[in-house]
């Protein structure tokens, strides 16, 4: 009885360090799928452009619009 609690023993704290790493390694999924999605939000899907790069770039060029308008008006 005594070897049979001890077997019983050791099987129950087995499935608990499994439990546990199983817990760790889902809560690194869970953590990769967050970071995953703020990427893809990043990157445009067609054009492979990093968003925020792509914003800047768009700003640039009405900044350069906005200011040859405004030359050509001063002219």
């Amino acid at each position: 009885l005594v070897e049979l609690q001890e077997k019983l023993t050791k099987t129950e704290k087995e499935r608990d360090r499994v439990i546990a790493i199983a817990g760790g390694h889902l809560a690194n999924v869970e953590q990769l799928k967050k970071r995953v999605a703020v990427l893809e939000g990043l990157v445009d899907s067609k054009t492979g452009i990093v968003a925020a790069s792509k914003k800047e770039k768009e700003l640039e060029n009405k900044v350069n619009d906005l200011t040859n308008q405004l030359e050509e008006q001063l002219e």
